[in-house]
């Protein structure tokens, strides 16, 4: 069966995205991630 996302205990994130005529793109003003590339750093 399938997990009902009502489920105590769910970790399921499901961001609201919207068009933004900003970016040209759908965004979502709640929820953000950042990439910091870590090869860059000697240590």
């Amino acid at each position: 069966p399938e997990k009902n996302d009502s489920e105590p205990g769910s970790q399921r994130i499901k961001p609201v995205f919207i068009d933004d005529a900003n970016f040209g793109r759908q965004i979502s003003y709640q929820h953000a991630a950042v990439h910091i590339p870590t090869d860059i750093y000697e240590g």
